[in-house]
Parts: structure tokens; C-alpha cells; sequence
């Protein structure tokens, strides 16, 4: 009894952590696992020939859209690897635009573009390009950290032995193994479970289904039900993604192209990066602008959504901060996590990531729509329960990152003087998590600022977000608003995403 109570006491910040994380993130889950299995299901729903139909096709749209924001991102992430190291941060930046623009906003854009000029604009060929354009950053950012920590004398040995080709497919695709691997599993997760592309391009596939089960047929069982596919999938994807690693890591030590082969190369990569960067960033705002039209129609726009803007603001705000700080007990533990409970916690977060909003959003109906909690389902307090418990992983992995990078020695010295718990989590692990805990804040508020399907099925009666304004007057046939909306969206995005660069840049500094 002694031993276990030195344990905890000795991991109490780690336990914490995973008791938060299991009260905010999978408490909707097992509300939902709990009506699927508990409720005598319908077999027909799990194994009808519809869903099965509806399964592969999303599988398709997942696989090629994994498939070919992998391929783009590993262009753009090899390009910029090439540059100057100087010059590879801005570049990245710079890549990581595309991600501030929502999925939905590229379907809206496109669609719009395309009836400017009497095109059709649905199917699978444009649902596949929007969501691979969407992800491919992700694709491009664990490339370029791949290259960074790459062994350069291989590449270049290679080059004299082999030449340029067999060299990049040999040697530098086969270094960047783990991130390829990565990078199109996690995709195609994400891809799978995105409803809003699908839908504006008249692709019914199995998010559609299962939101269609709910917001249509208000069948909380039988949504409930078929959303089997959403837990199964990121295990299963886990396991793929630990068979074909074998255990390898992204280690490594740094590297930088030579001068020389530098030269050759910039050209080349510069119009590579540039040429993916620019369209899926200039065919939204192109499309978006054109529509928008006159100035008059901004300020006739922002006239019908300020509040909804403002609202949207003030939800983002408080839950990426929220989210931040019930994150950070994970990191603020002077004694680093090992063992067991490590390999459980990153798990654990790592899991959800890849859940869409719809099984969060029905998690979040099953487990607070009771007589008595209908204060807390019927206001904007149910939103923030989805927006903590969807998007806590995302808070927590910058975190693990940045704790990571800590050296160990200085938190050794920091025990050995005696310091206190608080002292060392406050004066010590504070200051050196900061550029990890703002990025983490970040990317929380980008999350909640354009999330959508969750949103839809949550969002109390008479309360609207940005998003789901956009969303909802396009069904109304208010191309003008729409586009005037969904630019205050982008830049409002932009404007964070800026700021928080120039923050990040102190910070590191100091």
C-alpha cells in the first residue's frame, strides 16, 4: 500500500493529466460506445449493404486524398530543405498558410469560381483535390523536419554514385520513411471523416450518412450507431502506422544541403513551393473576392455577422484557453514521464486526434442532453465541452514536444537544489514551455474559429458561429455574403496567425 501511494505521489502531475484528459476527451466517447452496445443495436445498421457502399467510398476519397497531399508535401517539404537555412523558416511559415483557410471555405471558393464560368463543380475529383490541397502542410512540415535531421553525407555520396533520381528515391524518400508513413495515415483519417466537402460537392459518403442520421431524421441512436467506422479506424491506423515503422523514430542530427548542391537546386525548389502555395491560398481568395464584389457588399456582410464574428471570437478565445491550461499539468512535472503510464498518455492523445466533430458532437448530446443538465446542453457551455473535448490532443502534443526539448540537465541542477514543486513547474518549465504553450493556444484557436460539423449538431437555437453562418446562407443561395464572411474569416485568421508568429519569435529569443 506504501509503494502505491509513493507512486502517485511520485506521478500525481502525470495522473492528473490523464484524469483530465479521460474526464474532458473520452467521456463523450464512452457516452457514445455506451449507446451503441448497451441499446441492442439494429445489426442492420452496422452491416447493411448501404454502409458498406458508403464505407468504401470514403475509404476512396481518404486514400487518394492521403495519397496525393503526401505527394505535394513531400515536394514542398523537399524544396524548402533546400534553401538557404536562413530562409527554411519563413518558407514554412509560408506553407503553413493553406491551413488557416477551412476545407469547406476551399469547397465554397471553388464552386463559386466555377459557376462564374458555367462549370460544374461536384464529384469525386474535386471533393479528392480540395481535401488533399487542405492537408498537404501537414505533409510539408514533417518532410522538412524530416530533411532537417537527415544524415546529408548519404544524399551526397548518392549523388556521386547514382545521380539526382535514384538518389532522391532511394535514399531521401526512404530517410523520410516514418513521415511519409505518418503523414498519409493521418490525412486520410482526417479525410475520411470530413463531412462539409463532401456534401457541398454532392458525394454522399459515410459522414454524410451518420450526419444525415442526426440532423436530418434527429435519430441520436441510430447516428450513434454507425459511427463504428470513426472508433475503429484510428486503432487500426495506429497499429498500420507501428507495423510499418518497426520502431523507428524521427531521430537524427541536423543537416543542411551543401552550398553547392544548393545552387543547383534553389531555382528549381523555389518554383516548386511556390507554385503549391500559391494556388491553394490564390484560387480561394480569387474565388472568394470576385464574388464578394463591391466594398458595399463587406460592409452589408459584416452588418448580418458581426455577431456572429464576435461570438465566434469570444469562443475561441476562452477555449483555447481553457484547453491550454487543462494541458499543462501533462509537461509541468520536474520528473519526465517513462514506463507504462507514458506509453498510455501519448496513446491516449494521440487517439482522438484523428475522431471527426460529428462523434464528439453526438458524444456531446448523448452525455449532457438530460432533464437535469439542460442549462449546461441548452447554452454556449455545451460548445466549449465540444471544443475542450475534440480539440485537448491538439493542446497536449505541442507541449510533449516542447517538454521533449528541455534539457535534462537543467531540471536535474533545479532537483538537486531543493526547489520546490511549484517553483520549478512556475520560474523554470513555465519561461521554457512558452513558445510551446502559445503555439499550442494557437492552433487550439485556429481549431475552434473554423470547426463545423460538431458545431452543427451542438450550436444551442439562436446562437450561430461564423462558420456555421457561412455554411448556412450558402444553402440559402447568399453567394455575395458568403464570400464577404468567409475573407473576414480568413483574415482574422491570418491576423492571429501573424501575431502569434512575431510572439513566437520573442519568445525564442529570450
Amino acid at each position: 500500500m506504501s509503494r502505491m501511494l509513493r507512486w502517485i505521489t511520485q506521478h500525481r502531475a502525470a495522473i492528473l493529466s490523464l484524469g483530465i484528459l479521460l474526464a474532458v476527451t473520452y467521456a463523450p466517447l464512452v457516452a457514445l460506445v455506451t449507446q451503441c452496445f448497451f441499446q441492442r443495436p439494429d445489426l442492420s445498421d452496422l452491416i447493411g449493404a448501404r454502409q458498406f457502399v458508403l464505407l468504401g467510398r470514403s475509404l476512396l476519397v481518404a486514400i487518394l486524398s492521403g495519397a496525393l497531399s503526401t505527394a505535394l508535401g513531400v515536394a514542398v517539404g523537399y524544396a524548402i530543405s533546400l534553401e538557404a537555412r536562413d530562409r527554411q523558416q519563413a518558407a514554412v511559415l509560408i506553407m503553413l498558410l493553406p491551413l488557416l483557410i477551412p476545407p469547406f471555405v476551399h469547397s465554397l471558393a471553388l464552386i463559386m469560381l466555377c459557376d462564374r464560368f458555367g462549370v460544374a463543380c461536384h464529384g469525386l475529383l474535386p471533393t479528392v483535390g480540395v481535401l488533399g490541397i487542405s492537408f498537404f502542410p501537414l505533409a510539408g512540415l514533417l518532410t522538412w523536419a524530416g530533411r532537417r535531421r537527415a544524415a546529408p553525407n548519404q544524399s551526397e555520396a548518392g549523388l556521386i554514385a547514382c545521380g539526382p533520381i535514384r538518389t532522391f528515391v532511394s535514399i531521401d524518400l526512404a530517410a523520410l520513411r516514418p513521415q511519409l508513413v505518418t503523414s498519409f495515415l493521418l490525412i486520410s483519417l482526417f479525410s475520411f471523416s470530413d463531412y462539409a466537402v463532401p456534401s457541398l460537392f454532392r458525394v454522399i459518403t459515410y459522414p454524410v450518412h451518420v450526419f444525415s442520421q442526426f440532423a436530418v431524421h434527429y435519430d441520436v441512436q441510430r447516428a450513434a450507431i454507425s459511427t463504428w467506422p470513426y472508433l475503429l479506424l484510428p486503432i487500426l491506423a495506429t497499429s498500420i502506422w507501428k507495423l510499418m515503422l518497426g520502431g523507428r523514430g524521427f531521430t537524427g542530427g541536423a543537416s543542411e544541403a551543401t552550398a553547392s548542391r544548393r545552387r543547383i537546386k534553389t531555382r528549381s525548389a523555389r518554383m516548386v513551393y511556390g507554385l503549391a502555395i500559391s494556388v491553394p491560398v490564390g484560387i480561394p481568395v480569387i474565388g472568394l473576392a470576385l464574388t464578394a464584389g463591391a466594398p458595399g457588399n463587406y460592409l452589408a456582410a459584416w452588418s448580418g455577422g458581426a455577431r456572429q464574428m464576435l461570438y465566434s471570437l469570444l469562443l475561441a478565445v476562452v477555449s483555447a484557453t481553457v484547453i491550454t491550461i487543462l494541458a499543462l499539468p501533462r509537461v509541468l512535472s520536474p520528473k519526465p514521464q517513462s514506463g507504462r503510464l507514458k506509453a498510455t498518455s501519448d496513446f491516449l492523445s494521440l487517439v482522438p486526434i484523428a475522431l471527426p466533430g460529428t462523434i464528439f458532437g453526438l458524444g456531446i448530446i448523448l452525455l449532457w442532453n438530460r432533464p437535469a443538465t439542460t442549462w449546461i446542453y441548452g447554452s454556449s457551455v455545451a460548445l466549449g465541452l465540444l471544443y475542450a473535448a475534440r480539440f485537448l490532443p491538439f493542446g497536449i502534443r505541442p507541449l510533449v514536444i516542447g517538454r521533449g526539448q528541455v534539457q535534462p540537465g537543467v531540471l536535474d541542477m533545479v532537483r538537486l537544489s531543493d526547489a520546490g514543486r511549484w517553483v520549478t513547474a512556475g520560474r523554470i518549465l513555465l519561461p521554457l514551455l512558452s513558445p510551446s504553450i502559445l503555439v499550442g493556444w494557437v492552433l487550439c484557436f485556429v481549431l475552434v474559429l473554423r470547426e463545423l460539423t460538431g458545431t452543427l449538431l451542438v450550436i444551442p437555437p439562436g446562437q450561430e458561429t461564423l462558420a456555421v453562418r457561412i455554411y448556412s446562407l450558402y444553402h440559402y443561395g447568399a453567394g455575395a455574403a458568403v464570400a464577404a464572411l468567409s475573407l473576414l474569416l480568413l483574415c482574422v485568421s491570418a491576423f492571429v496567425f501573424g501575431v502569434a508568429t512575431l510572439a513566437y519569435r520573442g519568445l525564442r529569443k529570450c
